[in-house]
């Protein structure tokens, strides 16, 4: 893996004057080598380290070094008297990242997963509201597999755990996973909720332009016939929209309250006005989507 992210140019490794070249990833103070499983890798990285102490300066800790087996039981015993570095059984387990890492990727797995289900927890127990827990899930929870697989391949298992955490944290953590749209959807919209539904209705609509690199004919503005049918045309130019967008925005503040049981009780409020018609058959297909997602 790390040789495929070498030839990509995103790992470049140092390169010996022997012609010896090694790949290493650091993160903070931590460094963590990736070596074949035989005493002549391990003596050749032991004498690079020393040699590179000796010209910097720097100092190796080879005491506090750790030796972590993948694939294997164990190691035979005489590696470690023979490097002085601690070798890690598959009871054990050793910190990096910030993660307990053990012999085996199930088992690595296992226990960040279980970090991450008890900050989710604690998250939840904090009544965050549904935009903080949305850029949780997406800047933090998302980025913490993302920040461990250039060292710890994804098992199936965290494949499939992983998105069950984010649906735990975004819809409130109940068990029958049905969402909690009370918990997104308020009778008066905050800045942030308008901003979030705005870009799902922006999303819905299937425009000219996408038509056209779908490579359909049909590009054009159905309401007012101009060439071209954008986001943009649909909102600031074309004047039939503009009186359409008015009415929806009638539609929206005439309302008390959404509710959140069926988006087609939103018809009931609107069939003695016929102004309105077709701006209220507009929300109801907006509301669907978004019901949808």
């Amino acid at each position: 893996m790390l040789q495929k992210e070498a030839n990509a140019g995103r790992i470049a490794p140092v390169k010996l004057f022997s012609g010896v070249s090694i790949l290493y990833s650091l993160y903070a103070d931590d460094t963590a080598l990736f070596l074949q499983l035989d005493q002549q890798s391990f003596r050749t990285v032991t004498q690079v380290l020393e040699l590179y102490c000796h010209a910097t300066g720097a100092k190796v800790n080879f005491q506090k070094s750790e030796l972590l087996p993948i694939g294997r039981h164990q190691l035979p015993p005489a590696w470690a008297s023979t490097f002085g570095w601690k070798i890690l059984y598959p009871s054990e387990s050793t910190r990096y990242l910030g993660f307990q890492f053990s012999s085996t990727h199930n088992r690595s797995w296992t226990d960040i997963i279980r970090k991450l289900q008890n900050r989710v927890r604690y998250l939840y127990d904090n009544t965050l509201s549904f935009e903080s827990r949305f850029l949780l899930m997406r800047h933090e929870l998302s980025a913490v597999p993302n920040y461990l697989l250039p060292c710890l391949a994804l098992t199936p298992g965290a494949a499939n755990t992983l998105p069950q955490t984010y649906v735990d944290l975004l819809w409130g953590g109940n068990q029958d996973l049905q969402p909690k749209k009370h918990l997104v959807f308020s009778p008066r919209f905050r800045l942030k909720e308008t901003l979030w539904i705005w870009r799902m209705v922006v999303a819905a609509f299937f425009t000219g332009d996408r038509a056209r690199q779908m490579k359909l004919p049909q590009s054009h503005c159905e309401i007012c016939s101009a060439p071209v049918e954008t986001i943009h045309h649909l909102f600031l130019q074309c004047p039939c929209w503009q009186r359409l967008w008015q009415l929806i925005s009638h539609a929206v503040l005439s309302l008390q309250a959404i509710s959140a049981d069926s988006p087609f009780n939103i018809l009931q409020q609107f069939r003695s006005d016929p102004e309105h018609h077709m701006a209220t058959v507009l929300l109801v297909y907006i509301w669907c989507y978004i019901w949808t997602l």
